[in-house]
């Protein structure tokens, strides 16, 4: 018995059988993303440790699509989109320059004013207490800008409300994070 090959059982289905054409958008963003992370001397494998790091879990075959431009980067969550962009260490404004995609983040990027803003914000003494103690656990409360971000949450109303223990900051931290990834 012969088994058919490929193109005689695309033929008899009436499907065209040829080369795949790759959409140029996906293959610029592939070969960006790609520039980007040699640029900075990190492996594909430390690239998705490094994401698992941060919440998103990759395959090693869904970065070399996206890499590859077999994937659109377009068609990926923003949060992942974020977490590679902010791995990569690219600014917002590079990042929607060269891929023409938006950024959007709700965690403030670092600017000049950032001292001052540190200035009007002090780190709650419970805060701090819950960095240290459940960092490890959460690295983004190692992360000023979401030190910031908490520590926004103590001064609503002009007056020093908000969470009181450690526990209760990384209750807010996790609800803020879990609104974040669904906010598009």
């Amino acid at each position: 018995m012969t088994v058919p090959s490929v193109s005689q059982v695309c033929t008899n289905w009436g499907v065209a059988v040829g080369p795949v054409k790759l959409d140029p958008r996906a293959e610029q963003h592939g070969r960006l993303l790609k520039e980007w992370r040699e640029d900075r001397g990190i492996k594909r494998t430390e690239l998705i440790k490094m994401l698992a790091d941060q919440g998103v879990t990759l395959s090693y075959d869904y970065v070399n699509k996206i890499e590859g431009g077999t994937r659109a980067l377009s068609g990926v969550d923003i949060e992942i989109r974020e977490a590679w962009r902010h791995i990569l260490g690219v600014s917002q404004e590079e990042w929607e320059e060269k891929t023409g995609l938006k950024v959007m983040d709700l965690i403030p990027e670092p600017s000049p004013l950032t001292f001052e803003y540190e200035k009007l914000l002090p780190i709650p003494a419970t805060l701090q207490k819950a960095i240290d103690e459940f960092g490890e656990e959460y690295p983004d409360l190692f992360d000023p800008a979401w030190q910031r971000t908490l520590a926004g949450l103590r001064f609503e109303d002009g007056m020093a409300v908000g969470p009181q223990t450690p526990e209760h900051w990384v209750d807010q931290y996790l609800l803020l994070k879990k609104f974040r990834r669904h906010v598009k």
